[in-house]
């Protein structure tokens, strides 16, 4: 996501730092569901817990990208809107799901349990219909910098040159 984001701005650093602490949480909420996994009484509160855990982080997530290509102001320009759209598709793709396994939860916690680990298959294994867009926006490397930003100086080891005075 973060290569596609090219300028932030405080509210982008404010929902960020939500996130991160979002992702701080679920170990906590991890914590609660193995201990309260065998609990007949507590299960599906545990359950809950976690799978909303899990949905607030999709939902800060998604709330990072909505923010950055909001009129486009923190995305590059060779962005195309296609490919914001098939990018914002790619990355909603698990919040239903995690909304149905908190419903399923409800009603057989170790249904909404395997339905977690499916979910996280889905993000893990590479599936070409959760790629929504040219393989190449998915790629690891490095990427070069648009016109008005600061380039990788230094990206093949080399100091920049420095005139010198003789001494």
């Amino acid at each position: 996501m973060f290569r596609n984001i090219y300028q932030v701005d405080y509210a982008l650093l404010l929902i960020n730092a939500f996130f991160l602490m979002c992702i701080a949480f679920i170990p906590f909420a991890t914590a609660v569901l193995t201990q309260y996994i065998t609990s007949p009484t507590n299960q599906h509160t545990a359950a809950i817990v976690y799978g909303a855990t899990l949905l607030l982080n999709g939902i800060l997530f998604n709330s990072i990208w909505w923010y950055a290509v909001w009129k486009r102001r923190l995305v590059g320009r060779d962005l195309d809107a296609q490919a914001v759209q098939r990018i914002t598709r790619g990355y909603l793709f698990g919040l239903p799901f995690y909304a149905l396994a908190i419903v399923l939860s409800l009603i057989n916690v170790e249904l909404s349990l395997a339905f977690y680990i499916v979910i996280d298959l889905m993000y893990v294994l590479p599936m070409n219909f959760l790629r929504f867009g040219r393989p190449d926006m998915f790629s690891v490397g490095a990427q070069e910098a648009p016109e008005g930003h600061l380039p990788h100086a230094h990206a093949k080891n080399e100091l920049p040159e420095v005139d010198r005075e003789p001494e």
